[in-house]
């Protein structure tokens, strides 16, 4: 079993074991105080908006409060996609609005901003994208970035698009943001992008966290939160290990409660570079693990591996984009 049968599993355990750990309440997009830096900024001076929270509660923007905001897992790493209606699940079919990731990097996996936008532009815009002229150093949220302005060509029965990609490189990471508006018009949206921009900003990470008895010590390197391609693993300082699958989170001021996600939880125990987990139904896997270019490397017994990411911590698992009003 690996990391990328998370969403099967779970949805097998969750059916036939009652002893699965309910997701807690702090789980669900909650409400979140605005810092002092946002309600002093443009946009909520100017402009009804909702503050976000997001990675982890380490980068915060304000969006225009008709806007709606999803959390998207792809790949092994989470999107936070926003833009006017009903936008959609997978960012690469957005027209109109904006997505953004926050990756977390290591210090031997840093490159300087232009080899990083030559790394990840042709991925981030696809392949009907075409760049606009040369890049622009800007500064972001106090952080510096490059900006590369694109064309993106119209499919059958669509609107060419002009898109605005950015990196940001911060103390911790790099947040890629991609902006869509069509080529004409879209003054509503193009302003909304905007505010957005001008509104970010970005919070240290919490620590990672510490291991707090014997039997988990010598995973001290691995302790948090991971991503793979189809999940997430969370490895807590007191021996807990929860997988959760992937989900789409609207993330809203009022309504419905985000569903629970599918998970599966279970105890380890770290002897060197091998954990052993023990299921909350009983059974039994063994991954040896290590860590490469800041990526998180298991592999089980039958001798399958996986890559997994490293995300920002929240102070709890699995704690989604938080929304707050500031009107």
């Amino acid at each position: 079993m690996t990391i990328g049968k998370i969403a099967t599993l779970a949805t097998l355990l969750l059916a036939v074991s009652a002893r699965l750990l309910a997701a807690d309440e702090t789980s669900r997009p909650r409400l979140a105080a605005p810092s002092a830096a946002a309600t002093t900024s443009n946009v909520a001076q100017s402009a009804d908006h909702n503050v976000v929270l997001f990675a982890g509660r380490t980068v915060e923007l304000s969006v225009p409060a008709e806007w709606t905001v999803k959390e998207v897992p792809l790949g092994r790493e989470i999107r936070l996609i926003v833009g006017p209606g009903n936008v959609p699940d997978d960012p690469r079919q957005l027209q109109r609005g904006m997505w953004l990731a926050y990756h977390r990097l290591g210090d031997g996996s840093r490159l300087p901003l232009e080899a990083e936008l030559q790394k990840r532009l042709l991925l981030a815009a696809g392949q009907d994208a075409y760049v606009a002229g040369p890049p622009q150093a800007t500064r972001v949220g106090g952080m510096p970035a490059l900006k590369q302005r694109l064309e993106i060509r119209a499919a059958k029965e669509e609107l060419p698009r002009r898109g605005t990609y950015l990196i940001v490189q911060t103390p911790w990471g790099l947040l890629e943001t991609l902006g869509i508006t069509t080529l004409f018009g879209d003054e509503d949206v193009r302003a909304g992008l905007q505010s957005i921009l001008a509104s970010l900003r970005f919070r240290p990470p919490r620590p990672l966290p510490a291991a707090s008895s014997d039997d988990t010590r010598d995973a001290q390197a691995i302790l948090g939160s991971w991503k793979s391609s189809q999940g997430s693993m969370h490895l807590l300082p007191c021996g807990q290990v929860r997988l959760e699958a992937d989900r789409v989170t609207t993330v809203t001021l009022r309504g419905q409660p985000a569903a629970e996600p599918q998970a599966m939880t279970g105890r380890f125990v770290a002897r060197g570079d091998v954990l052993y987990i023990t299921w909350a139904d009983g059974s039994q896997l063994n991954y040896r693990w290590a860590i490469e270019a800041g990526d998180l490397l298991l592999v089980d017994h039958a001798g399958e591996s996986s890559r997994l990411k490293r995300l920002f911590d929240s102070a709890e698992p699995s704690v989604p984009a938080a929304i707050a009003s500031s009107r």
